[in-house]
């Protein structure tokens, strides 16, 4: 059977996403696994006008209250072992600046994700897992 010690699971605020999580959680128990978690933000400054500094803080906060939401839901403390990454842009390009930064056995993409990695899967040096929705 086959190892994987890292598995990356990116997401955004899309509702399917919520529907994926059991099944990388679940795969990351079975395999005992860190689940590294990328949640991507686009954040829309151009209606609101705020400093950066306001913009890090609001970011900041998103982050936050979903990762409580997760945590709540999934009961994520005494499952598994995992990270919580917040990074703001493209879902491609955050997940390849990830798989650079750590070593990343496994890529876990839910299928309507998989249109936003088109381009740079060839990049991706990992397995990737499809999720359906």
């Amino acid at each position: 059977m086959s190892s994987f010690n890292n598995i990356l699971f990116p997401f955004d605020s899309s509702i399917h996403s919520e529907e994926s999580f059991s099944y990388a959680i679940d795969l990351a128990k079975n395999y005992n696994s860190k689940l590294i978690f990328l949640y991507t933000l686009r954040l829309d400054n151009s209606k609101k006008r705020l400093s950066a500094a306001d913009l890090k803080k609001e970011m900041n906060e998103a982050s936050a209250k979903r990762l409580e939401s997760i945590k709540k839901r999934f009961d994520l403390d005494n499952l598994i072992k995992y990270e919580f990454h917040t990074e703001i842009g493209f879902l491609a390009s955050r997940v390849l600046l990830k798989i650079k930064e750590e070593p990343i056995d496994l890529l876990v993409v839910e299928k309507d994700h998989l249109a936003e990695l088109n381009g740079a899967t060839d990049k991706i040096t990992c397995p990737i897992m499809i999720i359906p929705y």
